[in-house]
């Protein structure tokens, strides 16, 4: 079952202080609303002695806005955890890939960035390359890391971070990482990600799986 549709049901935006800083994903755990995205795309708002969590709001696509009670991150993965306030009704639950990718999996991810009017579907294209333990890079289409002004890569992709990347076709919702760099060859249309099993390590009730 491709997972194109269900995407959007899960896809988050992080505003800090009103103004778009990156991308997320947002699902119900238990009882809870999670936000899963880089830390780099909040750590302005966490990373001094008092943490200003008021600063950081999170909007989903059906347009619901959500406050921050708790964070919890690792700087060195560049992932984090938002723990938000609000119910639960709307959200769906996903999945955190805890294996090993083949270089043959199939992956789709949908990001915003500054300059998108709307979000894009990324597909990955090639081979998954794992990079280390903490992430993999995947290749997409060169056309979408471009903007109408002539910029490529990061230069033109700010924001897409934290987005989520995900087994194309399954039953469940299946997040394997998040975006959390474009590195300097933009060109040649490779996106860093860091791997789900990090959040893992944050947040023991997360649902995990692994295919191995």
């Amino acid at each position: 079952m491709s997972q194109v549709n269900k995407i959007k049901d899960v896809m988050a935006f992080v505003f800090i202080d009103d103004e778009f800083k990156g991308c997320a994903v947002i699902f119900k755990n238990e009882n809870y609303i999670l936000v899963v995205t880089a830390y780099h795309v909040i750590s302005t708002a966490v990373s001094h002695m008092d943490n200003c969590f008021h600063r950081i709001k999170i909007k989903n696509e059906n347009g619901s806005i959500y406050s921050v009670s708790d964070c919890k991150f690792c700087a060195e993965k560049d992932i984090a955890i938002l723990y938000l306030i609000g119910g639960t009704n709307e959200l769906n639950t996903i999945v955190f890939f805890s294996g090993t990718l083949k270089p043959e999996t199939d992956l789709i991810s949908k990001v915003k960035s500054k300059t998108m009017s709307m979000p894009a579907i990324l597909y990955s294209q090639e081979q998954v390359e794992q990079h280390d333990d903490s992430c993999f890079i995947i290749n997409v289409s060169k056309d979408i890391l471009g903007d109408s002004s002539g910029n490529w890569g990061a230069n033109a992709m700010e924001g897409i971070s934290g987005a989520g990347v995900f087994l194309k076709t399954h039953q469940y919702l299946i997040l394997t990482g998040i975006i959390t760099s474009i590195p300097d060859e933009g060109m040649l249309a490779k996106v860093v990600c860091s791997n789900a099993n990090g959040f893992l390590s944050l947040e023991s009730s997360l649902k995990a799986y692994n295919d191995s």
